[in-house]
């Protein structure tokens, strides 16, 4: 197990992960591949909340209130993936929708977004 981030908001991540997305980054490629939805804290989410389920399950609880988007970024930090790909052919709208209204909260948006700088796609979707 590894500490990672910020000292007031401890991060358990594993360290099988660790080894092989730290350690061994050379020899391994991370490509992550998201979904666009909609979140009441930070009002989209492209390609960053997505590692929020790497680091240890306990932790994620104490931590999704304001402490959230600290932990994203200390998260993000440490992990750093190779590329990123958000498929935006639909995107999700609502925080946990039910089931049955889940196709209600699917709206077209027709978009894709790839790069190497997973955090470059904050600077563009404050623009638009």
């Amino acid at each position: 197990m590894m500490e990672i981030g910020d000292k007031r908001i401890p991060t358990r991540f594993p360290k099988i992960l660790y080894d092989n997305l730290i350690r061994r980054k050379g020899s391994n490629v991370l490509i992550n591949i998201p979904k666009p939805k909609t979140h009441w804290e930070t009002t989209v989410t492209l390609g960053i909340k997505c590692f929020q389920g790497l680091p240890y399950d306990c932790d994620n609880l104490v931590n999704h209130n304001y402490k959230l988007r600290q932990k994203l970024v200390d998260t993000v930090k440490f992990i750093r993936p190779d590329f990123t790909i958000i498929e935006g052919i639909t995107a999700k709208f609502g925080h946990f929708p039910p089931e049955i209204l889940l196709s209600e909260c699917m709206v077209p948006s027709n978009i894709f977004i790839a790069s190497n700088d997973v955090v470059a796609w904050i600077r563009w979707a404050q623009k638009s």
